[in-house]
């Protein structure tokens, strides 16, 4: 059951994760970032939602973003930036609460 966004999740990756989060990233999920293919942040971010989507994972991922969002310092943000990220972290935490109560049913 996935209820997360991949266009904001996406894009929470190209805006606040740099190359070598992403490596970090793919490290921690196992996930050959060689294989992501593509030149540049932004398409190894869409190949990395893609490759997450297509295996069942795309909640994981979420929450791995959800993580790094958090551990952020809000200072280096805008106004906007923060309510984007905050709007992306109730989603988030929206779609755990979800499959938690679907997982205890």
């Amino acid at each position: 059951m996935q209820n997360t966004d991949p266009i904001e999740l996406r894009n929470a990756l190209t805006k606040y994760f740099n190359i070598k989060d992403l490596q970090d990233l793919c490290f921690i999920m196992e996930i050959p970032y060689e294989d992501l293919g593509g030149n540049g942040r932004s398409v190894r971010a869409l190949h990395l939602v893609q490759y997450t989507q297509r295996r069942g994972r795309l909640d994981e991922l979420a929450a791995h973003v959800h993580n790094h969002l958090e551990q952020m310092p809000q200072q280096d943000m805008t106004a906007v930036e923060q309510e984007a990220v905050i709007r992306l972290l109730h989603s988030i935490q929206a779609d755990v609460e979800s499959l938690l109560t679907a997982v205890g049913s």
